[in-house]
């Protein structure tokens, strides 16, 4: 009669214990690997939010101060500009800065607005620009619609 074990079986003694750590390795590198691409992505999500918040609210300042009547945009009002407190809370650092620029023709302010998030480099600053255009101007006519317009009189229907 045969043994139960046999020569073979003695021969590969251990075989388990190994093939089971080597698993248990490779387990764990994918584990890290893991891991490591979720806070690469959780860092990204990160920085998207605070990008967003940091435009919106530069988005808004801007908004307001051109929603002012024209002539109290100038380079003065600007000047009185503060960040905005929701952007100050993220970025305690951060700083705001305004530019008004009149144009000639057409009468216009270009209203520039940049916004520093601090010393973080991982939020690059953001620059926005705006034209405020004079109501009170009347429109420059285009020389084509000049031209194409019938003289006084002509085209209208005359009893």
């Amino acid at each position: 009669m045969k043994p139960w074990r046999t020569k073979r079986s003695r021969d590969r003694r251990g075989m388990l214990l190994v093939e089971t750590v080597l698993s248990l390795l490779a387990l764990a590198v994918v584990v890290l690997s893991i891991t490591q691409a979720m806070v690469m992505l959780d860092r990204a999500r990160k920085a998207t939010a605070r990008f967003d918040l940091v435009s919106r609210e530069l988005e808004n300042v801007l908004t307001e101060f051109t929603s002012q009547r024209y002539d109290e945009i100038t380079a003065d009002s600007a000047a009185g500009l503060a960040v905005p407190t929701a952007v100050a809370e993220v970025f305690p650092r951060a700083t705001l800065e305004t530019m008004v620029v009149d144009e000639s023709n057409p009468a216009a302010k270009r209203v520039t607005a940049k916004l520093t998030p601090g010393s973080d480099d991982r939020v690059q600053p953001i620059c926005l620009t705006t034209w405020v255009y004079d109501a009170t101007e009347a429109p420059i006519a285009n020389d084509n619609e000049a031209s194409s317009a019938p003289p006084a009189g002509e085209g209208e229907d005359s009893p």
